[in-house]
């Protein structure tokens, strides 16, 4: 069995989920949006964690029943996410399948936010950074660590459980550092051009594309 592992943010979005997510968040409640800014500032000064930011973000869905989460993931995926894919990433997500390749999409963007691609693309395998829920109501918070470096690896093989992939023959795309621990395991990883150098360490046969259409 060949795969084909995606990343989403930054390989097969224009951009950053998160970051969409951040803009409309502030949009939509303007009195918070000076506390988010702060913690931004904070943030990029590297004087707080990525994941604290991030949680901060998530309390505007703190309450909030998972079946309004899901809905509001698709809206917002509607609305900011689906305009911004990347038309070259979804040719070759395409090819790779029709080349018998078993895609699988892993990311360490909001799962909310992810659902409704892996759906309409009809991805079965599939892991993203999770919402904490109890009792089916959202916590506000991600529930564990992000989906980043390697626990993508981890979280790949997680869904593989069982089965005997062909790794040598195995296409990997992503295009940030904490891609790499997923593009060493395949034969034929793959880099996303996005106007930054390809970080160091990355596989030497890692082959470099440009996605801009």
């Amino acid at each position: 069995m060949k795969l084909a592992i995606f990343d989403f943010d930054g390989t097969l979005l224009r951009g950053n989920s998160y970051h969409l997510f951040f803009h409309w968040n502030w949009r939509r409640r303007p009195a918070r949006a000076p506390g988010l800014w702060f913690w931004a500032l904070l943030r990029q000064a590297r004087l707080v964690p990525a994941c604290f930011l991030k949680n901060r973000s998530l309390q505007i869905l703190r309450g909030m029943p998972a079946a309004e989460v899901s809905a509001l993931g698709r809206r917002l995926y509607a609305e900011l996410l689906a305009p911004r894919l990347r038309p070259a990433g979804l040719r070759e997500l395409a090819e790779r399948r029709a080349e018998g390749c078993e895609v699988l999409l892993v990311t360490g963007a909001f799962d909310f936010l992810v659902a409704p691609f892996a759906e309409a693309q009809d991805i079965g395998l599939w892991r993203a950074t999770r919402l904490k829920y109890e009792n089916a109501v959202c916590c506000g918070a991600i529930d564990g660590r992000e989906l980043t470096g390697a626990a993508k690896l981890q979280a790949v093989e997680d869904l593989l459980a069982g089965r005997q992939p062909d790794w040598a023959e195995s296409w990997a795309y992503g295009d940030e550092k904490s891609d790499g621990a997923v593009l060493w395991r395949v034969g034929r990883p793959v880099w996303i051009k996005t106007g930054r150098k390809m970080p160091a360490g990355f596989p030497a046969i890692c082959r470099a594309a440009r996605w801009d259409t």
